[in-house]
């Protein structure tokens, strides 16, 4: 996949930790086609009912490894907008 840069990376996950039906945390990374190490990166997702309701608290870190690592990680800030439109979406549903 090519993020917003124009860099070609893959995404891996492992999954560290999952707490039916709380919690799941991973290792998100992202890695060049040559297996370089760009992002390093851990997620947690939080599943908690609030007043009949789901809540999702996503709670995430990452550590640049490369010289460009700045732009990448403002953009995986923009992650926001694509949960307010999950959000969205599961209104609708």
């Amino acid at each position: 996949m090519l993020d917003r840069l124009g860099v070609e990376c893959v995404s891996t996950r492992i999954y560290r930790e999952v707490v039916e039906p709380e919690r799941p945390a991973f290792t998100n990374n992202a890695l060049d086609p040559q297996g370089t190490l760009l992002l390093d990166g851990f997620t947690t997702v939080i599943f908690a009912e609030q007043n009949g309701k789901t809540k999702l608290t996503l709670e995430t870190m990452g550590i640049g490894r490369v010289s460009y690592d700045a732009q990448m990680l403002a953009e995986w800030k923009r992650m926001d907008p694509a949960l307010d439109r999950l959000v969205a979406l599961l209104a609708n549903s």
